[in-house]
């Protein structure tokens, strides 16, 4: 004879399943309910905005840049390029 969990001798059935865990949600506690987070900054100016845009359009054109030289060295249209990371 299998012995099940809890000591009973067959499986439990999906009601005895979704009767548990309905119990166990309805003792979970839930998030409060603030509303959205604003902004903690207030208002940045124009300048500062566009530093960042740039500093991130900046960062993408050098990232497109190395993962294209690395695809153009793997397919041997350049011969040029690094065999590994290591200096």
């Amino acid at each position: 004879m299998v012995s099940w969990l809890g000591g009973a001798s067959a499986p439990p059935n999906i009601l005895q399943i979704n009767s548990g865990l309905a119990a166990l949600m309805a003792t979970t506690v839930q998030p409060a309910n603030d509303g959205p987070i604003g902004m903690a900054a207030g208002h940045i100016s124009g300048s500062r905005q566009a530093f960042g845009r740039a500093v991130v359009a900046f960062a993408t054109l050098g990232f497109g840049l190395v993962v294209l030289l690395q695809i153009l060295n793997a397919t041997n249209v350049v011969p040029r390029g690094w065999e590994n990371w290591r200096p």
